[in-house]
């Protein structure tokens, strides 16, 4: 009688946490959304944009951490697609984003503005090198001033 031990098994799929679970995960999902209409963005492949019906939906992807970033009326497009990947992923949805990879996002609704800060993680860094003492400086950018592209700055 053989034991396990004189068998050698191969694996048709990856395992999470193995090296290859992440690029396999990202070919899969890569492969969805193009199926899906998307086309990516860029050369790395983690912002994919679909415009469908004068609608559009921008998906920005950090291994599985997706952000779907689309305007109130294109509302219809974003349950299209949040009941697509549903059909094929398990999902859950965590609401508005407040918080992504170290960064706080501040959303103004009425003034369609969104604010992005770091603070928490320059505070954890200042701390952990013991320069939480040392008195902050004002930037050298004019307070109140915004960066836009239509007034060419």
């Amino acid at each position: 009688m053989s034991s396990s031990r004189d068998f050698v098994y191969k694996l048709n799929f990856a395992l999470y946490g193995l090296i290859q679970a992440p690029m396999l995960w990202s070919k899969t999902l890569h492969e969805f959304l193009l199926n899906l209409g998307f086309r990516a963005v860029g050369y790395e492949g983690s912002t994919f944009v679909l415009r469908k019906d004068g609608m559009k939906l921008i998906l920005v992807t950090y291994v599985d951490d997706l952000q779907l970033i689309y305007d109130k009326e294109h509302g219809p497009l974003a349950d299209w697609f949040k009941a697509e990947f549903s059909k094929c992923f398990n999902i859950t949805n965590e609401g508005s984003l407040t918080w992504h990879l170290g960064v706080h996002y501040i959303r103004d609704r009425d003034k369609r503005t969104t604010f992005c800060t770091q603070k928490r993680s320059v505070e954890a860094l200042l701390e952990k090198y013991c320069f939480s003492y040392l008195k902050p400086r004002d930037t050298p950018m004019v307070a109140g001033e915004t960066i836009d592209k239509s007034n060419g700055q």
